[in-house]
């Protein structure tokens, strides 16, 4: 009885790694489909535009920003790197409005700022599966120990229980049964 015990609590040992990976995912396709639900919103709120005019820019990454506030930012998986994402998106579209840059230049860097938050984001999913894994392999390796410990704990009572030993004078008589 106590070897099943200890290997359902093993196996529910590598259960919890696993639901950590299959949350981290879960919630990372889930942002990837609030953001699919933004950009059809975005292009309701703040008109589809293939091409932003100068001085049109700050305007509409603020409608965007707010519309993904409003559906992404609540559930994001890394609020920290959409809102980098989204500020360096504003500093972007203020150097355009100003002429800094051309459109060109903005929409390649728009593009560019795009892939680099998809990266960062996918870079930290990847480290919080990598971490889970690890505490898994960590969590497996202790509940081994645990059982190896609990095999040694009954094969040395088993042995006190055919070995019957009581002290005659100086002397140790041992029986084995």
């Amino acid at each position: 009885m106590k070897l099943f015990l200890l290997s359902f609590i093993f196996m529910l040992g590598g259960c919890a790694g696993q639901t950590a990976v299959n949350q981290t995912n879960a919630k990372v396709n889930s942002e990837l489909d609030s953001w699919k639900r933004v950009q059809s919103i975005s292009k309701i709120r703040c008109g589809d535009r293939d091409v932003i005019k100068q001085g049109e820019a700050v305007e509409v990454q603020r409608c965007h920003k707010k519309v993904a506030d409003e559906y992404v930012l609540p559930t994001a998986v890394h609020p920290d790197v959409y809102v980098y994402y989204s500020a360096k998106a504003l500093e972007l579209a203020d150097s355009y409005d100003k002429g800094q840059i051309t459109s060109a230049q903005y929409q390649v860097q728009r593009s560019k700022d795009w892939i680099d938050y998809l990266n960062a984001s996918d870079a930290k999913s990847q480290a919080y599966v990598g971490n889970a894994m690890m505490q898994d392999q960590l969590y497996r390796q202790n509940m081994q120990n645990y059982a190896l410990q609990q095999q040694q704990v009954q094969a040395q009572q088993q042995q006190m229980q055919t070995t019957n030993c009581q002290m005659v004078g100086h002397m140790m008589n041992c029986q084995t049964f």
